[in-house]
């Protein structure tokens, strides 16, 4: 049963549902409807309504306020290709905000490859120890904890990595596709504002084994005066 809503929430109950209406923060209305009972073939149907439902409840990324701009420059080959621009939200997640900009000025991301691209769903990088997908650090330790799950899975958003609950480390994805499906479960915090074309055009690259057909490199990370 869902409880302590902040805002306010108009309830209507009858032997069969329970329909729950709130209103959020920015007037957008949220659906919730629990039945009593669900026939195994209504499951699925229902897990992809609370998907649909809980994405319109998180904040739309044009609506955040920019704190900070990195520029990636990417290498496919031996060859340079160009960069993207991505902006990051540190109003809304300071800690993991300060996590990637700490990353990108040290150097820490700088010659480590976009080891996982899968296409029709994103590319991923940040393993800058291993380079496999298997290690990667944060620079409070070696892992962290979820911040918060405020910020929908867009298209061109860039979110957190992880193995499970509070194991943000270094890595990285960024979307081609909305996967609000991944909502709850890895934090957002920024997006793509500049060049998604290029994101677009390494995905190209990916399988759906996630393996790149070719090496794509983040040659460079740095940070945009703003």
């Amino acid at each position: 049963m869902l409880t302590n809503y902040k805002n306010s929430i108009i309830s209507y109950r009858n032997n069969r549902s329970t329909c729950l209406l709130q209103n959020n923060f920015k007037n957008n209305l949220i659906f919730i409807i629990k039945q009593n009972q669900f026939k195994r073939n209504n499951k699925l149907l229902l897990m992809k309504l609370i998907i649909v439902i809980f994405s319109i409840a998180l904040a739309k990324l044009s609506d955040q306020t920019i704190t900070n701009k990195v520029l990636i420059n990417v290498q496919i080959g031996d060859k340079d290709v160009g960069s993207f621009e991505l902006s990051l939200f540190g109003d809304i997640v300071p800690k993991t905000v300060e996590n990637f900009i700490t990353l990108c000025s040290s150097g820490k991301y700088n010659n480590s490859p976009f080891h996982r691209v899968i296409p029709q769903f994103m590319i991923q990088g940040g393993d800058f120890t291993n380079k496999d997908g298997t290690g990667g650090q944060a620079i409070f330790g070696d892992k962290f904890d979820d911040e918060n799950f405020k910020l929908n899975h867009e298209v061109g958003c860039i979110s957190m990595a992880n193995a499970g609950p509070n194991t943000n480390g270094s890595q990285f994805f960024i979307t081609t596709v909305d996967t609000n499906w991944l909502n709850g479960k890895h934090v957002v915090f920024g997006k793509v504002s500049d060049n998604f074309e290029l994101i677009k055009k390494l995905e190209q690259y990916g399988s759906q084994t996630g393996k790149p057909k070719q090496s794509l490199i983040l040659k460079q990370c740095k940070l945009v005066e703003q």
